[in-house]
């Protein structure tokens, strides 16, 4: 897919606004951004110098970019056709455990003599 001439986006991947000082704007919170849309009057070359050297390349852990179009949306995997992991095949197997004292004693018996 080729790239056409007049996008490039910036897509912010935190919860804060990012300033870029060279370019004199802000790109908000949890937002994608294209800076040569018609809104915006930067140059691909202003663009290009903030990405190599100035802020975008300041604050690249923060934001992403991307020349070309966006992928909007991905292939989702339906809930029928995936597979999900059971819990009726256990690696460990429990046993439970005889108490012999207990065996001699009913339950109220039992209550009787540690709860009154």
């Amino acid at each position: 897919m080729k790239a056409k001439v007049n996008e490039f986006f910036v897509i912010n991947i935190t919860n804060k606004n990012i300033v870029l000082g060279d370019l004199y704007t802000t790109v908000p919170a949890r937002a994608t951004v294209n800076f040569l849309s018609k809104h915006y009057n930067f140059t691909l070359d202003q663009l290009i110098d903030s990405a190599t050297k100035g802020s975008l390349f300041r604050k690249r852990s923060m934001l992403w970019l991307r020349n070309g179009e966006l992928i909007k949306d991905k292939e989702v995997i339906k809930l029928e056709d995936a597979i999900m992991p059971s819990r009726t095949n256990s690696k460990s197997v429990l046993e439970p455990e005889v108490y012999d004292e207990l065996l001699d004693i009913s339950d109220d018996e039992y209550l009787e003599d540690h709860f009154e």
